[in-house]
């Protein structure tokens, strides 16, 4: 008697667990969801705070470069490598929409230093 009755309470001990795991599931579901929805509607508020976003410094034009010595290939690489990318990072980081950023290197210049402030 007593094995029979330890074999229904567990049999009843399975079965309730087994219907708490499934709730469990299902509520884990539904909070993945939730959560790309809500990643979903962050990433479009963020690019669309971005779109009216002005870069806070002054970007000197190809000419001022060259006036200043620099050839083509390092006003190039500055302009569309380096300010570009520099300006992208921070909008990123302004906006949050980013945990990290990388910023490559040019050689020191007076003129690129409000690019740090």
């Amino acid at each position: 008697d007593d094995i029979v009755s330890l074999k229904g309470e567990n049999k009843a001990i399975k079965m309730s667990m087994e219907r708490d795991t499934k709730v469990l599931r299902d509520e884990i579901e539904a909070l993945k969801s939730e959560k790309d929805a809500l990643r979903w509607s962050l990433d479009r508020l963020g690019s669309k705070v971005q779109e009216g976003w002005g870069y806070p410094v002054a970007i000197q034009p190809y000419e001022y470069w060259q006036s200043k010595g620099y050839d083509d290939e390092a006003i190039d690489n500055l302009e569309y490598g380096f300010l570009e990318y520099l300006k992208s990072s921070v909008s990123a980081l302004e906006h949050g929409v980013c945990d990290s950023i990388r910023v490559g290197h040019v050689y020191h210049d007076e003129d690129l230093m409000p690019h740090w402030n």
